[in-house]
């Protein structure tokens, strides 16, 4: 149930800026997903940078709050 919604963009002759929302849940079928974020909806912001030569992305760098991710997921919640 992976969305994206792009809310801004700057797009430059050489690079681009796009900022998004994502949501989703994560399912039981992840790979190394602790079992108390299973199936915990989430929604992050996200901004991806992206640089461009001859029309091709050369180099790409997103970033999220992953502390928001963490609280989302009940990561906080958890005994260490």
């Amino acid at each position: 149930d992976l969305k994206y919604e792009m809310t801004h963009e700057v797009i430059g002759k050489n690079s681009a800026v796009v900022e998004y929302s994502s949501s989703g849940t994560l399912e039981n079928n992840e790979k190394g997903v602790p079992a108390y974020m299973r199936g915990k909806k989430y929604v992050l912001k996200n901004c991806t940078r992206m640089d461009f030569e001859n029309g091709k992305i050369v180099s790409e760098a997103t970033y999220f709050d992953q502390v928001s991710f963490l609280k989302q997921m009940g990561y906080f919640e958890q005994k260490k």
